[in-house]
């Protein structure tokens, strides 16, 4: 007994000399000795928590590229500004709605979010005259017409409040083109983009392969972005030019569903616009008997040429207020609708 314990501590003196019992896992003694695996962290962990964050702050690829395609619309035009001053001159514009068609060449100043201005001259590049302008200040409105000059739209009488209405509504649909042509205004706080994917269209007023980006707002407000692109060196994707912007029904509104599709992008002063602008809108009405519905039965309610845009450049004073000269730094001859390319 005595000699066995005398041997253990013999061998446990020649361990300590060699250094046995401190090697390192990683460099385990028998070749079939398997390090043990490090624990994941905890989900309460500081490791796990700096992840998170880093994730949480990272932009998602829909931001990115909503980002992207908003500085190449915005080109040379430092301001960033919320948008609360327009002018927009709108050539060859048909636009079919509630109250019948409209033929015409539109000249447009808004003051968000109460004040528009609407001047409607004669169809084409003949010499301008003057057919109707329209005011609206809130709920006060009025209209000048050549053979009857200026006259108030009263909103105690149905077909005032009619007018005053419909007047109302298309000042907020003015709005929202403006916000399509810029992309201003549409990133604000709680917005998110997300479903960030490549989609392709065989057909229809969509045709072609783009980038589609969704954006989610508070509120419940929701549309789809169609983005062109192109690959860097890398292989990865950046966007361009809008082609569409996709905005679904809204029942509690009564809006169908409204496609603006944004065609033969070029440079005008800072910016980039388009040369033609046109809307698609699907009527509740016009689905089939079994309930499905395709791009075919999408009917164009607007199509439109915009020459000029200004954002946050207020207009001459007076501009909404009855009594101001009809037409506004007018010409005397429209320019020419530019060639499609």
């Amino acid at each position: 007994m005595r000699r066995s314990l005398a041997a253990l501590a013999a061998l446990c003196a020649l361990a300590c000399v060699l250094d046995v019992f401190d090697v390192p896992a990683a460099h385990a003694v028998f070749a079939d000795e398997v390090p043990a695996k490090v624990p994941p962290a905890s989900p309460g962990s500081a490791a796990t928590k700096e992840r998170a964050a880093q994730k949480k702050a990272a932009p998602s690829q829909g931001r990115v590229w909503f980002a992207e395609a908003a500085a190449w619309v915005r080109g040379d035009d430092l301001d960033r500004s919320a948008v609360r001053h327009v002018h927009v001159d709108l050539l060859n514009v048909t636009m079919s709605g509630a109250t019948g068609k409209h033929d015409g060449n539109f000249r447009i100043w808004l003051q968000l979010p109460k004040r528009v201005r609407l001047e409607t001259r004669e169809m084409g590049n003949t010499p301008l005259t003057e057919r109707q302008v329209k005011v609206l200040d809130g709920e006060q409105m009025w209209i000048h017409t050549k053979v009857g000059g200026w006259a108030r739209q009263h909103a105690t009488g149905s077909e005032g409040m009619r007018a005053i209405r419909q007047m109302q509504k298309d000042r907020d649909d003015f709005a929202k083109l403006t916000r399509f042509l810029t992309l201003r205004d549409l990133a604000g706080p709680g917005v998110r983009f997300t479903d960030a994917q490549q989609v392709s269209f065989a057909s229809g007023h969509l045709k072609g392969a783009w980038m589609k980006v969704r954006r989610i707002a508070p509120g419940g407000g929701r549309m789809a972005f169609l983005f062109a692109g192109r690959k860097d060196a890398q292989g990865s994707w950046h966007a361009t030019a809008p082609h569409a912007v996709l905005v679904p029904a809204n029942a509690q509104a009564g809006t169908p569903v409204e496609h603006y599709v944004l065609n033969g992008w070029r440079r005008v002063g800072k910016r980039n616009l388009p040369r033609r602008v046109q809307r698609f809108t699907q009527s509740p009405k016009a689905k089939l008997q079994d309930g499905t519905s395709k791009n075919g039965h999408f009917v164009r309610t607007l199509l439109a040429h915009p020459i000029a845009l200004r954002l946050n450049t207020p207009a001459p004073k007076g501009t909404f207020a009855a009594g101001f000269p009809a037409l506004v730094g007018e010409t005397t001859k429209a320019p020419a609708v530019p060639k499609e390319r």
